[in-house]
């Protein structure tokens, strides 16, 4: 499975949206490294390494990349499967593709 299926919750394994968005935060203070919060989130390696990149993406100073609220955002709407009727993020190329094709 890859993280962005684990984010949208594909197969019920989803990974919670709120505290993706504190880990990304602890790791923009230093408080966490990247390495940690895969650990914590029990992700396989091939799902760290996406992670990785993802957090690298976010990071960046790019002007396509997404603030960590942003993301937030998205990922909510991503994860509302059950929800949202017609939900614009809810494959994993919709997902990748909102949040710069990562």
């Amino acid at each position: 499975m890859s993280i962005y299926s684990r984010m949208i919750g594909i197969d019920g394994n989803r990974l919670p949206v709120h505290q993706i968005y504190s880990l990304l935060h602890e790791i923009n203070r230093g408080r966490l490294t990247k390495v940690q919060v895969g650990n914590m989130l029990g992700l396989s390696a091939a799902e760290k390494t996406e992670a990785s990149a993802l957090v690298d993406r976010l990071a960046s100073s790019s002007p396509f990349t997404l603030s960590l609220e942003e993301f937030h955002e998205v990922l909510m709407i991503a994860s509302a499967q059950e929800t949202l009727v017609n939900n614009p993020y809810s494959t994993e190329s919709t997902l990748k593709a909102r949040i710069g094709g990562v």
